[in-house]
């Protein structure tokens, strides 16, 4: 494919305009057209005048001068007999941010004006490719960042084509695109609260689409936000502060001034709840409307029951990874955009139980590869140029690298990712060798955003649990590949870091609820039911409150339950107050936050590990018990107090698994091909195909 197709661009269109590439051709009847496509940053294809496909924001972001993703269509109902028209809009993307920001994306190695490449087969055989024959122009886009926004003059009568220029292209090898792409997931009208500023009553990706009468020239101005003040005006102070532009997430349209127009931009995404519009007073709003933009992730699981605290905080889980999935898994939609590893691995633990990521997460960790350096060092957000290798990175986010693959492997039994990635972990174990102070890590970051004013855990002592927790599951993938001496040394480098922790901190840490839960979950103490009671007694000092960041929100309520404290993890979850859960959730949009009182960003993911912890834990279903590549699954449920009943079901590739209860019956319905056992009341029973039913053998509710 491409064998002899141009990369080409317009070097004459002006830097945040968005170039038009145009080919006109013949064609008789055909049983088949064929159209491989990619344009830099990401592109609209259109065949005579209709847009093809329903697919947006594409090609996904990638490490452009490591790799570039394509996309090939069917247009063969587009095409028609004698002259056809292709068109291709591009614009900037990732791949030619001028703005500055934070992560200095504006020096990126491989910035460069937009530009495309094609080839277009005609029931077969190669017809036709990008090259110097194809002509170019300036688009009605005058005005074109993913973080800034779009702007538009729809009164713009686009001609001036010349022929194109061809380009160097981005560097990186050309793949087919194999993860789903982004797509409209629907479409929400606003309701006007204030003059002129409209509320779609959730955190959403996306943008707005605005249905406008007016004159030639008129324009209306579109800002975005996730708050609004008191005096009844947007906020957008918390979402602007890394990007360093007078403009951003602000979209424009010039009218052309002849009935109801209907506009949406093409090339940039928002987060936001709130709009405001500002415009002439000739201009006449009929209706706002907000586009719901995400990668298009199919369900794979989902649950209800009788707390509605717990249904609601299960959606807003969801509701916070879908709305950061635009191609890879971002830190926020509204802000910064980045795919910031450690959130990915930690909103990993409930993403497998809820939505199918295998080919998303794949497509990311391959962007974590092409970021690797010839020394093994991964960078703290991924895709990335310059920025992620000094701050931000050390165990505690690169272990991402390991543990995304694990989790994979043990919900779909697939080995094949653990191949994938293997080399690269080795590369990044001998890195991490030169990292330690005799096998304590003391680069990175520790505990990220724990409540305020509560004691946290050594930052040290977390990146060393988890620069044994790497070592343990290399043992492991090493094991499963049957790579006895790699396993054997990773074991022992584990066992020694274990030594120097005990050495470092046993008895000399302060109280803290990340500390002891890492204790247990890392297994850096031999008495765990000692550790396990001393996480307990500090919960409840904390009035049943969690106390941690983002590593500790995950394992704290998990070695709760596993070590016979189930009803005070399950009280923690379902604390009402700061800090908790719920109460971050109430404070936010139908998502999740940044930080557990709401004061930063209202939509991201990293806490969101405990719908994690109450699938497992309800359904019994743990994933870390079953041996998902034998098809044996092992359930070992748990009954919170106050709930009286429960439906559950996850998809395997052998069929769905339903698991139901209330306060009688507890019911597993088992596919073809899957087998397993139950554990409750300290006994086990076995589980057939089809439906088992088991009556509970003590009160519930």
């Amino acid at each position: 494919m491409f064998e002899k197709a141009k990369w080409i661009e317009n070097q004459g269109c002006p830097n945040e305009w968005a170039p038009v590439f145009r080919k006109k051709f013949q064609l008789k009847e055909a049983e088949q057209v064929e159209i491989a496509i990619c344009g830099l940053g990401f592109y609209v294809l259109e065949v005579n005048g209709k847009r093809v496909a329903d697919e947006l924001l594409t090609p996904p972001f990638t490490t452009y001068d490591k790799k570039v993703l394509y996309q090939v269509y069917d247009i063969t109902n587009n095409i028609v007999t004698g002259e056809n028209v292709i068109e291709v809009t591009c614009g900037n993307g990732w791949f030619n941010q001028k703005e500055a920001d934070d992560w200095i994306f504006q020096h990126a190695v491989w910035k460069s004006a937009p530009q495309m490449i094609c080839q277009v087969n005609v029931d077969g055989n190669c017809f036709l490719v990008s090259d110097s024959t194809w002509v170019s122009a300036k688009s009605r886009t005058y005005f074109n960042s993913h973080r800034l926004g779009d702007s538009y003059d729809a009164t713009i009568d686009i001609q001036g084509f010349h022929r194109v220029d061809i380009a160097k292209g981005p560097g990186g090898i050309l793949e087919k695109q194999t993860m789903p792409a982004v797509k409209l997931q629907g479409k929400y009208e606003g309701k006007e609260v204030f003059p002129y500023i409209f509320d779609f009553g959730q955190s959403i990706t996306g943008n707005v689409e605005i249905k406008v009468q007016g004159n030639p020239g008129d324009i209306v101005t579109i800002l975005y936000s996730e708050r609004l003040r008191d005096d009844e005006t947007i906020d957008r102070e918390n979402i602007m502060q890394h990007v360093h532009s007078m403009r951003f997430a602000q979209d424009d349209y010039i009218l052309k001034g002849d009935g109801e127009e209907i506009w949406h931009g093409d090339f940039s995404f928002h987060g936001f709840r709130y709009v405001q519009l500002r415009h002439a007073p000739t201009v006449k709003i009929l209706s706002v409307m907000a586009r719901d933009v995400h990668t298009d992730l199919v369900a794979m699981g989902d649950y209800h029951c009788d707390n509605e605290n717990i249904n609601r905080l299960h959606k807003a889980c969801v509701r916070a990874l879908l709305t950061n999935y635009v191609h890879i898994p971002m830190d926020c939609p509204q802000r910064e955009k980045n795919g910031w590893t450690a959130d990915a691995m930690l909103s990993s633990f409930q993403a497998l139980y809820n939505l199918d990521m295998k080919e998303s997460y794949q497509k990311w960790l391959d962007d974590i590869v092409d970021c690797q350096r010839p020394n093994g060092q991964i960078p703290c957000i991924a895709p990335t140029s310059l920025w992620g290798y000094q701050w931000g990175s050390g165990v505690t986010w690169d272990a991402t690298l390991f543990v995304i693959p694990w989790n994979i492997y043990r919900f779909t039994g697939d080995i094949s990712i653990i191949e994938r990635f293997y080399p690269a972990m080795e590369r990044y174990l001998g890195f991490l060798e030169t990292q330690s102070d005799n096998d304590i890590f003391t680069i990175g970051l520790g505990d990220w955003n724990p409540p305020l004013k509560t004691v946290t855990c050594d930052g040290r002592a977390l990146l060393t649990c988890y620069a044994k927790h790497v070592f343990d599951l290399f043992a492991q993938m090493s094991e499963l590949l049957g790579f006895e001496e790699k396993k054997m040394y990773a074991s022992r480098r584990a066992a020694e870091i274990r030594a120097a922790f005990r050495n470092e901190f046993l008895g000399k840490h302060a109280p803290c609820q990340t500390y002891y839960a890492a204790l247990v979950y890392f297994d850096m103490v031999d008495d765990k039911k000692q550790a396990a009671k001393w996480l307990a007694e500090v919960v409840q000092q904390a009035g049943g409150h969690i106390e941690a960041g983002i590593f500790g929100a995950y394992i704290v309520p998990c070695v709760l339950r596993d070590y016979g404290y189930f009803d005070i993890a399950w009280e923690m979850v379902c604390k009402e107050d700061y800090p908790g859960w719920i109460y971050m959730m109430n404070k936010c949009h139908g998502a999740m936050a940044e930080q557990w009182n709401g004061s930063s960003s209202l939509d991201h993911h990293m806490y969101t590990a405990v719908d994690g912890f109450i699938q497992e834990s309800l359904s019994g279903l743990n994933f870390n018990l079953g041996k998902a590549e034998l098809q044996q699954i092992y359930l070992k449920p748990y009954f919170p107090k106050g709930m009286k009943k429960f439906s559950f079901w996850h998809q395997f590739d052998e069929g769905k698994i339903e698991i139901s209860w209330d306060m009688e019956t507890y019911r597993v319905v088992l596919p073809e091909g899957i087998e397993g056992t139950l554990e409750f009341a300290g006994k086990k029973y076995a589980l057939k195909v089809g439906k088992n039913e088991f009556a509970i053998p003590f009160k519930l509710g």
